[in-house]
């Protein structure tokens, strides 16, 4: 089973770090490049934002079947540590790649 690690720093628009924490889950099932099988309808990950920074490791989409496959990332994230001040959900969907990537990498413009 092959992992793309995604790792990044969030800042507000005043540049002070976040704290918090990014929920992924998989909404619905897929097989990545190198056959391994995600369930779909669960959490995969919590992961917690610290100082702006966070690391998670995840299946990769990009190969795998059905075209389209993707994650839903959940944020839930404020200036000072457990008093989140701003939530909000993107679509990710993940390259396969031996080194880190960022955010911008894995963003999916809305639709």
């Amino acid at each position: 089973m092959q992992l793309t690690t995604i790792t990044d720093t969030l800042q507000n628009p005043a540049g002070q770090p976040l704290y918090g924490t990014i929920t992924i889950k998989n909404p619905a099932t897929f097989t990545s490049a190198d056959g391994f099988v995600v369930p779909g309808g669960g959490d995969i990950a919590s992961v917690t934002v610290s100082n702006g920074t966070f690391t998670v490791a995840v299946i990769p989409h990009a190969g795998g079947t059905p075209p389209g496959a993707s994650y839903q990332a959940s944020y839930s994230l404020g200036t000072a540590v457990n008093h989140p001040t701003m939530t909000m959900t993107e679509t990710w969907v993940v390259p396969v790649s031996a080194t880190p990537v960022n955010l911008l990498a894995v963003r999916t413009l809305p639709q």
